[in-house]
């Protein structure tokens, strides 16, 4: 590594300034928060939540996949914006290809993505573990000009720490294993907001009550909704599911419940 990269908390004029003092600290923080998360979800909460503190940003995502080639990859988004421009730029089986040679990238978004969402700049650090790239930290701005070398350098000692974070909590088959239970619960909050005719939110805390009140995990209720069976104790979800529902509850339930279980809902 050349220049600021080599020193991610020494300014573009080579001078340590108070707000690198403090970065530096956070990370420090950080890196002591995500090796206690208990689980994959806290930690990546606490991972995008982190990037607005060490970078001036409009939102951030993580995208992790189990193996090369996957057809899904779990999302854990600052806030749905950036879950829905991850799902605007992928696609089934792109996961490892869209990793870069360089650690850390800067890039103007796809059209689509800066005219839907008005997230025009995006900053990519390759998540490795396991001597393979295992996901993607992208920070996205609405500015152009946005992330020099001093945040580029940041981002990439930040994808580093969640590399070594999530390598203590999962594998490759429990990281799997995460990926079924959102996407499950992602088709099952899909079925009862067109159901019932409720938002992501409404139909998530549904699906969270009843698993609350009935002491079953939470992936439970949503297979059970998925495949047929009714949410104990609601009586409007005792039709059962048809094909028309699972194709519905899939894409709608599934990026939005994306974002709200992978910064810190319980799934399992």
């Amino acid at each position: 590594m050349h220049g600021s990269i080599a020193d991610p908390f020494k300014s573009a004029t080579g001078v340590v300034t108070g707000r690198d003092y403090r970065t530096a600290a956070a990370l420090a923080t950080l890196t002591g928060d995500l090796y206690l998360a208990p689980n994959l979800d806290t930690l990546l909460a606490q991972a995008v939540r982190f990037v607005s503190v060490a970078i001036t940003c409009d939102c951030a995502a993580v995208v992790l996949w189990p193996s090369h080639g996957a057809e899904r990859w779990l999302v854990a988004g600052s806030d749905p914006r950036a879950v829905r421009a991850e799902y605007l730029q992928r696609t089934p089986g792109d996961g490892s290809r869209r990793s870069r040679s360089q650690p850390v990238t800067v890039d103007d978004t796809p059209a689509d993505v800066s005219t839907e969402l008005g997230l025009h700049r995006v900053m990519s650090s390759v998540i490795r573990a396991r001597h393979r790239d295992i996901g993607v930290l992208d920070i996205y701005a609405g500015r152009r000009d946005a992330f020099r070398m001093p945040e580029q350098a940041v981002a990439g000692a930040l994808a580093t720490h969640i590399a070594v974070a999530v390598s203590t909590v999962t594998t490759a088959d429990t990281l799997i294993g995460a990926i079924d239970a959102h996407t499950t619960i992602g088709q099952a909050t899909g079925i009862l907001m067109e159901r019932l005719d409720v938002g992501a939110d409404e139909a998530l805390a549904l699906l969270r009550r009843q698993s609350q009140d009935h002491n079953v995990k939470l992936r439970s209720v949503a297979a059970d909704l998925v495949s047929g069976t009714a949410v104990p104790g609601d009586r409007r979800c005792r039709r059962p599911i048809s094909p028309a529902d699972r194709e519905a509850g899939g894409e709608a339930g599934g990026q939005r419940v994306a974002s709200i279980g992978t910064v810190g809902a319980a799934t399992s």
